[in-house]
């Protein structure tokens, strides 16, 4: 009878050995696992093995998926380093003083912390409407 990869004997009982891939070994905490089949029958041995297999290939893809989750989850700027987030800053900052000195030109801001906020919003209101227009037009 052909061998079967993974199967292995053990104190008279078999035993599924099988590797753990190596971008799940420091999730799993090891190199491989070793699931007994509870058998000591060669036969029996050789139909467990395929079903426990399978279920540790389904837990391998499923530890990958939570991993991929995991990352999609992630917020956009984690990342980044603080040198890249400083620069991610100052650059809006930038933008905001942009659009409030354009608000100031058309005599639509003043020098009240309340009112360059309420400025701000309306200048990114104005904004989004273009783009949005601008989205409507090229459809």
């Amino acid at each position: 009878m052909p061998k079967i990869p993974g199967l292995q004997r053990r104190r008279k009982s078999y035993y599924l050995r099988i590797s753990v891939p190596t971008d799940l070994q420091k999730i799993f905490n090891k190199g491989e696992k070793i699931i007994p089949l509870g058998t000591r029958d060669y036969t029996e041995a050789c139909r467990r093995i395929h079903i426990e297999r399978a279920k540790i290939e389904s837990e391998f893809q499923q530890e990958r998926v939570r991993l991929k989750n995991n990352r999609d989850n992630q917020d956009m700027l984690s990342d980044y380093g603080d040198h890249d987030l400083q620069a991610l800053y100052l650059r809006w900052l930038d933008e905001v003083q942009k659009k409030i000195e354009a608000g100031r030109a058309k005599n639509k801001c003043t020098s009240s912390k309340l009112e360059q906020e309420e400025c701000y919003q309306d200048l990114e209101n104005e904004d989004l409407q273009a783009h949005q227009e601008l989205i409507g037009a090229s459809d």
